[in-house]
């Protein structure tokens, strides 16, 4: 007997884990007409966005670079946020390449053929048009190119900061449109010698309480103006310096949306039953094809599997209580 060879290879898309969600409910493939569909992915949103009210979905982590502006202590985050964890001001120093940058609407380039590999810890490029999306190459040798990172769509223009973690030193560095556009930009900042400082979490209270939330300088604390789209309000309000630095903010978002049956949900293969039970158990009380009598056996099952899934997902780092013990008088 052999075995497949393969690991995680089996294509669970979307519409076969709504079949199989129907199936619990005891329902046949031919049974499910096109309307089912569309509720069954419409409930599928729903259970994929209710997620981020039980825990915090490990994958949905996510660490990105933000744009300050003088005078101004609203900080937008990206659609989708739904709380931050930790944010940081990255102070640096510039880096100064041997050549270039040389900026062209197909490129930036520039190299350190002359002193030796170096590694930006962050580019910085000011934008006079629209952004695009980008790819961030390396080459030993000016002719082989290598994609270290990739860079979506930025909102606005202006400084957009672009992270080069995981990268490693290299001689010669470009960056290049990933899709369709040109790159229009008119000047590109490297950073180097990076230090991050972690900004303090205020509430509500806390902010709305200091007199002159105009004050400009470095910002040290913020307080998350959960809106919609959420907001953090950055105090002092960045300065002209500060505006010239990264933020980075460790940002929990949603599990990406549905999208079409043929292709997969944004899960981890050990949420594949968990989420499979959950929807069999929710179309059971809108489905009229449905026994209702099935409608308790599901609901249990989904909740046992569901605990079990939220039980796989932490990141099973080791845990510190540090006690703070003071002496105090009355």
């Amino acid at each position: 007997m052999t075995t497949s060879g393969t690991i995680s290879a089996t294509a669970f898309d979307t519409r076969t884990l709504i079949d199989r969600a129907y199936g619990r409910c005891r329902l046949r493939p031919q049974q499910i007409s096109d309307e089912m569909l569309s509720t069954a992915q419409t409930n599928l949103f729903l259970i994929l966005s209710d997620m981020s009210n039980t825990g915090t979905p490990v994958w949905c982590l996510q660490k990105q670079l933000l744009t300050l502006q003088q005078g101004q202590p609203a900080l937008t985050l990206p659609t989708g946020t739904v709380d931050v964890r930790n944010a940081f001001l990255r102070t640096q120093g510039a880096l100064t390449p041997d050549a270039g940058p040389v900026i062209t609407t197909g490129s930036i380039t520039f190299n350190f053929a002359t002193n030796g590999a170096q590694l930006p810890c962050s580019i910085g490029i000011v934008w006079t048009t629209a952004p695009i999306a980008l790819s961030v190459q390396t080459s030993p040798d000016n002719l082989t190119w290598s994609t270290v990172v990739s860079v979506p769509v930025a909102t606005g223009t202006g400084l957009q900061w672009i992270d080069t973690a995981g990268a490693s030193q290299a001689l010669y560095w470009r960056i290049i449109p990933s899709g369709s556009g040109t790159i229009g930009a008119s000047s590109v900042l490297l950073g180097t010698l990076m230090s991050e400082i972690m900004l303090a979490r205020l509430n509500a209270d806390s902010y709305e309480a200091y007199p002159n939330k105009s004050f400009q300088g470095r910002p040290l604390q913020f307080w998350l103006d959960r809106q919609i789209q959420p907001i953090m309000q950055l105090w002092p309000t960045p300065d002209a310096a500060s505006a010239l630095l990264p933020m980075v903010v460790y940002r929990q978002r949603y599990i990406m949306d549905v999208g079409t049956l043929p292709q997969i949900i944004e899960v981890p293969q050990y949420w594949y039953e968990a989420i499979t039970w959950k929807l069999a158990a929710n179309l059971s009380w809108e489905t009229p094809e449905v026994d209702a009598k099935l409608c308790p056996a599901l609901e249990s099952k989904s909740d046992t599997m569901m605990r079990l899934a939220w039980d796989q997902d932490p990141d099973k780092s080791p845990i510190s209580f540090k006690y703070n013990l003071r002496a105090y008088t009355r």
